[in-house]
């Protein structure tokens, strides 16, 4: 049977790094019928958008409203452990879909799309903080977050948090949305800043177009690649983009901010954590940096398997092996001959110099200082992101950047047991009602 990433084994610890696929459990608490889809009608258009951040559209995908959404807000807090009874709906919410233009890797302006959430305050109310979501891992298009009429359960991040007054932002991402024409470049630090950031500026549109009111206050957060992308985006805004955004607080979780000793621990293992994760950012980075390498670096007939199936936002079913070397030729890991101790010029020794300097350039746990209030989200037992990611980036980024490990007691602290309790912290950090 083929590898779909929702049947994965828990071994492989995708199962809850991609944030649809824990989500798609809520399906098991929550009655859609309590919730009613929007109209669909557009409230903004701009087809001529030309600019980084330029709104291209806005359109209502869904609400949350009255006593359905109060059923949907428990099954929500009992999921998540969220004890407060304070936390109540403060307020229904709104959802659109967002068409925004960004620029891909090659600096070309293309649209990109995303999810955002407002809550419903009558004129007057208070001004709302804008809290910046970068999700998980995902494999296909159905789970980005603008999908969120065909794939109801994606809206959960904006149900808890719009509900108690945040506006929040949920970009799709790259090869997602209105961009699976591309490639999505996993784990490349610049898309990963640019996406999220043209997001927010088109969402300050849209606000300013609809009258809801923005008190100033920016939250980010994200798990796995979403933390990855959180501290890129952080590094972009902090360092070229200050006069523009101030964040109040960033909490960047399970993220490889090492992404150099993160991609050659994972091939110097016997037994990989997770293919699947390896060989999607072995596609990107061959890609984007044009290697056109696959068949030299994979098996037959996972070449094949990596080559096709990570196109389009679409690589729902997957075929591979975790064994490193049943994965992997030995002329990369090795080096011509194939053999180890020999010519020393594969992965695994000196050579792919040009992969590896590819791979340092996109590393962020280093080479800047972080000025916002900084907490580092990990799990001590996470074996697909080893927690020396974020012990760097607390050693590499300053007095304001911290670590919080995580506590899944009395499951390990590993990759997926932390989603859980991820959300339960960002949830009490970020406070609210607004």
């Amino acid at each position: 049977m083929g590898q779909n990433e929702n049947m994965l084994p828990l071994k492989n610890n995708i199962f809850i790094c991609n944030f649809s696929q824990w989500s798609r459990y809520l399906l098991l608490i929550t009655v859609l019928s309590l919730t009613a889809c929007g109209s669909g009608g557009s409230n903004s258009e701009n087809p001529a958008a030309s600019n980084r951040g330029d709104l291209i559209s806005a359109t209502v995908v869904r609400n949350l409203a009255s006593s359905g959404f109060d059923t949907y807000l428990v099954a929500l807090k009992s999921y998540f452990g969220i004890v407060n009874p304070a936390i109540i709906r403060q307020y229904n919410v709104t959802f659109y879909k967002i068409i925004y233009a960004t620029v891909d890797t090659n600096g070309n302006i293309v649209k990109a799309s995303g999810l955002v959430s407002y809550p419903d305050k009558i004129v007057g109310g208070p001004d709302s903080p804008l809290l910046s979501y970068q999700h998980g891992t995902i494999f296909n298009d159905f789970d980005a977050p603008s999908n969120v009429a065909a794939n109801p359960p994606q809206d959960f991040v904006g149900a808890l948090f719009s509900s108690q007054g945040f506006v929040t932002v949920l970009p799709d991402y790259l090869g997602y949305g209105e961009s699976t024409q591309l490639m999505h470049p996993y784990i490349i630090a610049d898309s990963a800043a640019s996406v999220t950031i043209d997001m927010l500026r088109a969402v300050r549109t849209h606000a300013a177009q609809i009258s809801h009111a923005l008190d100033g206050q920016l939250f980010i957060t994200g798990y796995s690649e979403g933390g990855y992308v959180t501290l890129a985006a952080q590094k972009e805004m902090e360092t070229n983009l200050s006069s523009e955004f101030t964040i109040t607080k960033s909490v960047p979780a399970a993220g490889p901010y090492n992404i150099s000793w993160t991609a050659k621990n994972m091939m110097d293992l016997t037994v990989m954590p997770s293919a699947v994760i390896y060989s999607f950012v072995m596609k990107s980075y061959d890609t984007i940096y044009g290697y056109s390498r696959i068949n030299e670096i994979f098996k037959t007939p996972y070449a094949a398997e990596v080559d096709g199936l990570y196109y389009y936002g679409d690589a729902t079913s997957i075929t591979l092996t975790d064994t490193t070397t049943d994965l992997l030729t030995p002329v990369f890991l090795y080096g011509p001959d194939g053999l180890p101790g020999r010519d020393g010029l594969g992965f695994r020794e000196n050579g792919e110099m040009i992969m590896k300097a590819d791979f340092v350039a996109n590393d962020i746990y280093s080479g800047w200082t972080a000025t916002t209030p900084t907490i580092l989200y990990h799990g001590a037992g996470d074996l697909l992101v080893p927690i020396k990611n974020a012990n760097d980036a607390v050693t590499g980024l300053g007095a304001n950047v911290s670590l919080t490990a995580c506590d899944a007691t009395p499951l390990p602290s590993d990759h997926g047991n932390c989603v859980i309790p991820y959300v339960r912290f960002i949830f009490n950090e970020f406070g609210g009602p607004f």
